[in-house]
């Protein structure tokens, strides 16, 4: 048997089971009475790429039953830090940051 030969991963199929997984795991966790996953994004910034990404975590987080919170923050940092202070008690906070040039 051959150890070094490659294998072609089907990307999009692996992905969808990891996302059932998750789903499936999440939908046990909530029977037995722990609460479903929450993840707060918080974007800084009006970048159109940093924004497709988080849409796209956004539905995947809908997809295995987590909720997701989005908020966007274009101007001011002192309002981003009061934003991300005010969400500390839901779980975890997600910050996507775009320094421009």
């Amino acid at each position: 048997m051959n150890r070094n030969k490659a294998q072609v991963l089907n990307g999009r199929l692996l992905a969808q089971q990891i996302h059932d997984d998750l789903r499936d795991e999440v939908e046990r966790r909530v029977i037995s009475g722990y609460r479903p996953p929450h993840l707060t994004a918080v974007l800084v910034g009006d970048d159109p790429v940093s924004s497709i990404y988080i849409k796209m975590k956004a539905k995947a987080a809908l997809h295995i039953g987590q909720s997701m919170l989005v908020k966007q923050i274009v101007w001011f940092i002192n309002l981003f830090l009061a934003v991300c202070c005010s969400f500390h008690s839901e779980g975890t906070i997600f910050v996507q940051f775009v320094c421009q040039k």
